[in-house]
């Protein structure tokens, strides 16, 4: 009852400023292709969450001494992946590690690592038409 109620005051805070809240609930069956699908649902769906808290989090503390920034890091070759295949753009630990450091110090609101090629293709994801840029 409490989830429900936290729920209700945000809904009508997104509708006292104009913002008419909605839901998608996505149903996957049991064979493996649907669990697939929704882990990575899943993993998208949470970095796309994460960017928002951080952009919600850097409004709300705008004017103070507290700098807030996103960070969207391409592809780094670390023990966690290490046995999978070789990636266009990837990066070595090392490497990814200095440019993570060096967008950290620089303080800006939105950094790619490494900045090529995905700050370009950042920028173009926002304005493409989505047909464009959606997996067949």
């Amino acid at each position: 009852l409490a989830v429900r109620a936290q729920v209700a005051q945000r809904v009508a805070a997104l509708r006292g400023r104009g913002v008419e809240p909605g839901l998608c609930v996505v149903l996957a069956g049991e064979d493996p292709a649907s669990q697939v699908y929704v882990r990575n649902k899943d993993r998208a769906a949470t970095k796309a969450g994460l960017a928002h808290l951080t952009e919600g989090l850097r409004a709300e503390l705008l004017g103070t001494p507290i700098k807030v920034s996103t960070i969207y890091p391409g592809y780094i070759r670390t023990e966690l992946n290490a046995g999978a295949a070789k990636l266009p753009f990837e990066v070595t630990e090392e490497k990814g590690s200095e440019l993570l450091v060096k967008a950290i110090e620089r303080e800006r609101a939105e950094s790619y690592v490494p900045g090529w090629p995905w700050w370009p293709l950042g920028l173009l994801m926002k304005v493409l038409p989505l047909g464009w840029v959606a997996k067949a």
